[in-house]
């Protein structure tokens, strides 16, 4: 039996290697407790504030620093004047809390990264603050099973391409892997490589998008674990 040539994995962290967003979930529902008080609801307080992060997020890019202004910019707007309530270094303490927190492997990534290096080259790919998702990557425990850790601003067409070039990679041997269709299925797609779906319930919704796959070069699967399968099953790669 023979095998195809070599292919090369770029993988997503937060929430497919390990939890993210539910940190962030846990943090706005105790800001929206805080904000009780306010004139406004529950719902109207989680849309001022998704308005603020795409504020921030066009300024400031992702990570818990940029969460932390959103928050802040939001409370203001939100607290009546006299209210009793948390200050504004409250609010950003709550959102900076999550930097402290302990990394929490997602269920069999361990096991299938290291299955999967042995036949594939493995990339690291995030987004975000640099500082912020490189103390993760260093925190993780899983840094060693990648040949690196890329850490960028944003995922796009053109990140993608870049990737490639600068690594020297074959676009169409290499496939990128993650539970966000908006930023790790779509654009790598357009940039000529495949891409494997890892769904994520509490994937950010701001992550959310339609599929665009016209020739089928995205796989679904439901965990972590099946990636091997998904791959060695693919026509990309000949057993």
């Amino acid at each position: 039996m023979t095998k195809g040539p070599p292919q090369t994995l770029l993988i997503d962290a937060d929430d497919t290697l390990w939890e993210n967003n539910i940190y962030f979930e846990q943090a706005i529902a105790q800001f929206i407790e805080h904000a009780a008080p306010s004139r406004l609801s529950a719902e109207e307080i989680r849309q001022r504030l998704d308005d603020e992060e795409r504020k921030t997020r066009g300024a400031h890019g992702y990570g818990a620093r940029a969460f932390a202004m959103a928050l802040q910019r939001t409370w203001q707007a939100v607290i009546l004047e006299g209210d009793v309530a948390p200050s504004l270094a409250d609010i950003e303490r709550l959102a900076l809390a999550i930097l402290d927190l302990e990394i929490e492997i997602l269920p069999g990534v361990v096991a299938t990264l290291e299955k999967l290096a042995a036949d594939h080259d493995l990339y690291l790919v995030t987004k975000g603050d640099l500082a912020e998702q490189q103390a993760k990557i260093d925190r993780s425990g899983i840094a060693n099973r990648f040949v690196a850790a890329i850490v960028v601003e944003d995922k796009t067409v053109d990140t993608y391409r870049e990737i490639v070039r600068e690594h020297r990679l074959d676009a169409a041997t290499s496939w990128m892997i993650g539970n966000s269709i908006r930023s790790d299925i779509n654009p790598a797609i357009r940039a000529g490589l495949r891409a494997i779906f890892v769904p994520h319930p509490d994937t950010w919704h701001m992550e959310h998008e339609e599929l665009d796959d016209p020739d089928g070069a995205c796989v679904t699967v439901e965990r972590f674990d099946q990636i091997p399968r998904a791959i060695k099953g693919h026509p990309n790669e000949v057993t």
